[in-house]
């Protein structure tokens, strides 16, 4: 399996959606979708027809002046399976994408505050403990959080995660600043590379890609181990052969007594069938024994 492409691109034109359609990336990351429900299926029929699907989140309507703004979405080439994860808003969406013949990844597409908006700062403050949380569910699987976040790297405060922050620090918009980033976890970050493209025709935003160069060994699924060959009775031959009953013993004495005598009689019985005779193969019927004391001191001492 060879590196995997995922851009984050962050513009509401029909251009913007062309050009993006056209990279040769296998995961985009929208933001700024700028559509609703009366004018979203013209987008996503222009993604179907070059070959893409995915997760798709409306914007909301602007009462002033009742245009949609905001929107966001995840997509990925129809050769591979996408399935949208959890709820979603006009600003945040998560879909889980397959990465390996055994592992996936969570990807979240993400579209922060802006900071000239009303209480740009506590909405996002609140989003980066949504994405947080959302992070520490995952548990061990991979995830990558990206897109326009309108803050640089070093804002975001997350809660309980230590990602792994995937940026040139280069400008990303207007050739101003650098907002435009991804925040992965910490076994992707040894293996990911960023790339910004400033020579795109795009106003505003550049699109942002990062690649994940390579897949752990561990993940693939053509290494296979090979199992050792079973010595033992399968449970149909168990079923068709009944085990002998064997002699019967009487177990007198105590409660502890006759568990003593249960286990002699059952090693015995084993080591039979085993052709077992070394003493070392003994002794799950003996009581415990205290044996030397240790003191450990602390490390280093």
């Amino acid at each position: 399996m060879g590196p995997l492409s995922l851009l984050s691109i962050s513009q509401g034109r029909s251009q913007t959606l062309k050009k993006a359609l056209k990279f040769r990336a296998d995961i985009l990351l929208i933001q700024e979708l700028w559509r609703g429900p009366d004018d979203i299926n013209s987008w996503q029929a222009k993604a179907r027809h070059a070959g893409w699907h995915g997760a798709w989140s409306l914007g909301v309507r602007n009462p002033v002046t009742g245009r949609h703004t905001s929107g966001v979405a995840v997509l990925t080439k129809d050769t591979r399976p996408i399935v949208q994860v959890g709820t979603a808003d006009d600003r945040m969406i998560t879909a889980m994408v397959p990465w390996t013949r055994k592992s996936a990844l969570m990807i979240t597409s993400v579209y922060c505050w802006d900071a000239m908006k009303h209480d740009a700062a506590n909405r996002n403050a609140e989003r980066h403990k949504v994405l947080s949380q959302r992070a520490r569910e995952y548990g061990r699987v991979p995830w990558i959080i990206g897109g326009d976040w309108n803050q640089p790297t070093e804002v975001p405060r997350f809660s309980g995660i230590s990602p792994t922050i995937v940026s040139t620090g280069e400008p990303t918009f207007e050739n101003k600043t650098c907002i435009d980033w991804f925040a992965v976890s910490n076994g992707l970050g040894r293996m990911v590379g960023t790339k910004v493209y400033h020579d795109s025709a795009l106003h505003g935003h550049k699109p942002v890609e990062m690649i994940i160069m390579r897949t752990p060994d561990e993940l693939l699924g053509y290494k296979l181990h090979r199992p050792h060959p079973f010595e033992g009775v399968l449970k149909k031959q168990a079923k068709q052969n009944p085990p002998d009953e064997g002699r019967y013993y009487d177990l007198n004495g105590t409660l502890e007594d006759q568990w003593g005598n249960w286990n002699r009689t059952s090693e015995v019985t084993l080591a039979n069938k085993e052709g077992k005779h070394d003493l070392n193969y003994f002794g799950q019927g003996n009581g415990a024994q205290d044996g030397p004391e240790h003191c450990i001191g602390p490390k280093g001492q």
